[in-house]
This record gives C-alpha cells, structure tokens and sequence, in this order.
C-alpha cells in the first residue's frame, strides 16, 4: 500500500512474527516513541495504530470541528452527569478521541502550549525523579521546530534560546491573524514524527489494527506480545524486548484491564483473570470550559462571510497556505488569570482562557458546534442560534486549570471492542465550580472595557439559559447554575493510569514509565499524568513521548543515561 502525504507505508502484508518493541497507538506520543525507537538501525520497531492516515481536511485549522463525528473519531460519550453537563442531551459531555495516525492531535485546535513549570515540579516532588521541569524542558527543546515570526510580535519578542530550531514538531506563529488575536500554530504528531521516518526500513506502520491484549506471561509477569484484529482477523505478534502503550488516556486503560491489569474486583465481576492488581482507570482528570457568556459585537457593522468570499478563502489557503482558513480566528487567543482562590503569592493562575468567534448568520458553523458539544435544541439557540441572527458573536472561554473532581474508566465489557464507561464526575468538587465562577465574572468585566465596549461594541447576550432563568443575573448563583449547565470537556482527559513510586496506592506505573509489577511494559501518553498540567495538552504529551522514548534507549544501553 502506498502511503499519502509522506507517511509510512502499511505493513500489513508484510507484518514480522516478532519486533524489538510493538507501540500501540499512533497519536501524538506514540508516533514520537515509534519514530524515535526506529533511530537505532538495529531495532525491529513496529506501530499499531486503530485507525488511518489523516483526512485532507486535518491541514485545515479551522476545520478541526468537523473532523469531530467522523470515522477518525472514537465517538465516546460520558455517563449521564449529576453535577455537570446539565445544557446537553441525555446529561452526557461527548468525547471526541482521535482514531487515526495523529491521534486527538488531528482532532484539536493545534495549539502548544508548554504549561507551568510548577505542574512538573509538582510531579517530581510527588515522587517521580526526573520529571522537573528542569528536566522535561529539554524535551519540549527537543521536539520543537520554531520559526521566529518576520515581525516584531505586539506582546513582546520570542525567545530563541527557549525554543528548540531543529525538531520534528515545526511552530509557527499563525498564518493569518484575527484583528483580535495573534498565537502559535503546529502540525499533528504523525506528520512530525512519521513522515519524516517514512522511508526507515526498521519502522513498521500499520493501520485499521485494533489492539485487543498485551499478552503477558504469567510466570515471568512479563509482556511478550499484543494481540490485535486487522481486516477481521485476530493476529499476534511478539515483542522481544518491550511493549509501549501509547493509546491514550481512555485507550490504554482500557487495554491495560481487558488484558488483566487493573483493579481486582472490577476485572473479577467481568469474568477477566487478573494479572496484576493495580488501580488503572482511576485518577481521571479533565479541563472543563464554560460556553458563556456570549457576546455581541460588531453590530453596528457585522462581518458576514458571502458563498465568493468563502471560495476565495479556500483558494487563498490552497494556493499560498495563508488567509482564514489557516488560521484559527480567536482561538488562537491565549491567556492565563488567577482567581482568589490561589495563593496571592504564587504565580500559579487556575484559569486559562479562548475565545472563538461567530460571523454574523454563520449558522452551519454554530450547528456544528452546538452538535459536537450535545447541546440539547433550547441550549442552542440561547447560546449560539439567536445570538448569532443578530451580530457577529464571540465566546470567552474560561478553563479550569486544576481540577479537584476526579473521574474513572471502567470496562462495559470484556470485549475490548465494546466502548468503556467514561464518568468524569466533572463539577462533584464544589472548588471546580467556585473557579469557574470567578473566571466567568472575569469575562463579564472583560466585555465592559473599552478596549471591547467601544471599539469592538461588544455587549453581553441577556439571553436566560434554560434552567436558570429564575436565578437573579450575574449573581454567583446564576453563575454556578450557568456553570453546570454549558460547561464540557475541552479535550484533555489524563490520568487514568498514574506515574508514581510504589508507595503509592493510586500509581500504575513509576518514573520510567514501567507498569508496576510487570515487566517490559511501559505506559508513554496522556494518562501518565499525575496531576493535569496548566495548559492544552499536546505539548506535554509530546515531550512524554520524547522523554518516554529516551528512557527506553537507556534502560536498553541505545544511549547513555
């Protein structure tokens, strides 16, 4: 099979009986192990990944939504919520998850942002050696490809010393810029790391290969293999040195318990042997945004897009890669607050914010939207539909940065193939709701400035949300109802299976990554995480993956530790 765009070829007909190390999942840590493993000419390497290559459209910033719902979208839903995802239908937050080389990085905004140095702090100080940020910021150095912007940016200049001029991951500064914006964009982690380890022949790629157990050896407590289902056929393959879990926050958890590694009780009442106690699928973590409030602006003259102006677009971004559509409008917009429930003393704020805009009668854009999110018909329109019909619109989006309500993910089933239930228990932590009060009352008083008032013309929408319309404006306890109601998942779930010593009952694997208690096995993705980072995720998993990746080559004498 022939690849597309500069990605490896599939292997599937020409699949090895054994590999040095077999990687599953091809998202934005996994193509960063696989591809960094497959530089040591003599390591057999293979990659498992569930789904394709990207879709054309994934090249598109602003197109990202759409890609949501599609056959590269694992689909999931949350459990029905008590305490939050009041606004959406069936009380359920949707989950989109990438199912295709890339991983959720296909799916997302395309925005990298490192965190705080004290998230890393935090980890090493919980037990994990290594993973200050002393440490990892070399890894986020290493990844990187940054392109200094031509002109002097209006917030002040980049530092070069701080960004890495050689990696995989190219940075730029947005092609195009909103009149209110100015950001960094990036390309997913398949097309960073794979492509250009496309042509080593040490590296084996293959698609639509859903991995269903690792298979481990019960006298040794060793993993020897995975087993996987590609073109409706169970295959097995082995690993002669080590296996490497990479399929995401949901993913690996779940291939962790259906191969018998997980919680005791839980994998008993499903029928599963168990093979290591261990407490995966806990400790899930979450960034929540808030959809509101929404704001009106430009009314006076609203910017509306004509069919001409579209197809002007689409030509522009084809042609020279510039305009609209490679940029991502205001979501581009980044910024960081700390409300009064952090130390005045730290410089550590507990609210991000982004912001996206709506031209004026841009309904196919707000559809989509509101759909993805599962806003029931009445939400909709309060939010985004008759807000819309009158002005251009425009969302600040306040993010919980630390959350304190945690989540699981337990199996439905023994099968691997049956979706697993995803409950993040979001908002049951009364503190959660209290921050993202305070970061919608900051958005309020943003829209009041004359910065916005006056020269965008911006004013608040007083449209009630259904089911706190009998609470008093603006007060905290409208607030904290209109939390419950629009608040939903920006796409960062982490955890699930935690980095820590084994002192530590909620750890699953240690500080190189190791599943505790079983050999040759490592956990190299999002649901490491000890404690969720302040920022969008991608580049941290990123540099878990470079990290990740060194740690193998030295524990197997590749490199020097």
């Amino acid at each position: 099979m022939r690849a597309e765009a500069g990605y490896p070829p599939d292997a599937a007909d020409r699949l090895l009986p054994e590999y040095d190390f077999v990687v599953v999942g091809g998202g934005s840590a996994g193509s960063a192990v696989a591809a960094r493993l497959a530089e040591v000419a003599e390591w057999r390497v293979l990659l498992l990944e569930a789904g394709a290559d990207p879709p054309l459209t994934a090249d598109i910033p602003p197109l990202f939504h759409s890609l949501q719902e599609s056959e590269i979208d694992w689909g999931y839903e949350t459990e029905p919520q008590e305490a939050a995802c009041l606004g959406m239908q069936g009380r359920r937050c949707y989950w989109p998850r990438g199912k295709v080389l890339g991983g959720s990085s296909v799916l997302n905004a395309m925005l990298h942002v490192r965190g705080n140095p004290r998230d890393y702090d935090a980890w090493e100080a919980a037990g994990n050696p290594g993973w200050a940020y002393r440490h990892v910021r070399p890894y986020f150095i290493k990844a990187e490809s940054f392109e200094m912007p031509q002109e002097p940016h209006p917030w002040g200049d980049y530092s070069a010393s701080e960004h890495g001029a050689a990696g995989p991951l190219r940075l730029t500064q947005s092609a195009w810029r909103s009149p209110l914006s100015g950001a960094v964009l990036r390309a997913s982690g398949a097309r960073a790391y794979l492509c250009p380890a496309a042509s080593r022949a040490n590296l084996h790629v293959v698609r639509r290969a859903a991995a269903s157990a690792v298979l481990v050896d019960p006298a040794t407590l060793a993993a020897t293999g995975v087993r996987f289902l590609l073109a409706g056929r169970n295959h097995t393959v082995r690993a002669a040195k080590e296996v490497v879990l990479s399929a995401g926050t949901v993913g690996s958890a779940q291939l962790l318990m259906v191969s018998g590694i997980g919680p005791r009780r839980h994998l008993e009442s499903l029928g599963i042997p168990v093979v290591r106690d261990l407490p995966v699928g806990e400790n899930l973590q979450d960034h929540m945004q808030l959809v509101a409030p929404t704001y009106l602006f430009n009314r006076s003259h609203p910017q509306e897009r004509t069919a001409s102006q579209r197809m002007d677009d689409v030509y522009e971004y084809f042609a020279h890669r510039t305009g609209p559509l490679a940029s991502l409008d205001l979501l581009q917009v980044q910024g960081f607050i700390k409300t009064k429930y952090e130390d005045p003393q730290d410089d550590y704020p507990d609210v991000q914010y982004q912001h996206i805009r709506f031209p004026h009668k841009d309904f196919e854009t707000v559809e989509r939207v509101s759909r993805v999110t599962r806003f029931r018909p009445e939400v909709h329109e309060a939010v985004f539909g008759r807000p819309v019909s009158r002005s251009e619109i425009y969302v600040q989006l306040a993010v919980l940065q630390r959350p304190r309500s945690r989540g699981t993910i337990r199996l439905r089933s023994a099968d691997p193939l049956v979706p697993p239930v995803i409950d993040p228990r979001y908002l049951t932590h009364p503190h959660d709701v209290a921050v993202l009060v305070e970061g919608a009352k900051f958005s309020a008083r943003m829209a009041k400035t004359k910065a916005l008032a006056k020269d965008f013309e911006v004013e608040m929408s007083r449209e009630p949300v259904p089911g706190c319309e009998h609470l008093a404006w603006e007060t905290d306890e409208h607030w904290a109802c209109v939390v419950r109601t629009l608040a939903t998942t920006i796409y960062h779930p982490v955890g699930t299976c935690k980095m820590g010593p084994h002192t530590d009952p909620a750890a699953v694997v240690d500080a190189r990554l190791r599943v505790h208690g079983v050999q040759r096995l490592r956990v190299v993705d999002a649901s490491v995480m000890p404690t969720i980072v302040t920022a969008n995720i991608n580049a941290p998993v990123v540099m878990i993956g470079e990290k990740g990746a060194d740690m193998i080559k030295q524990d197997w004498g590749a490199i020097a530790a």
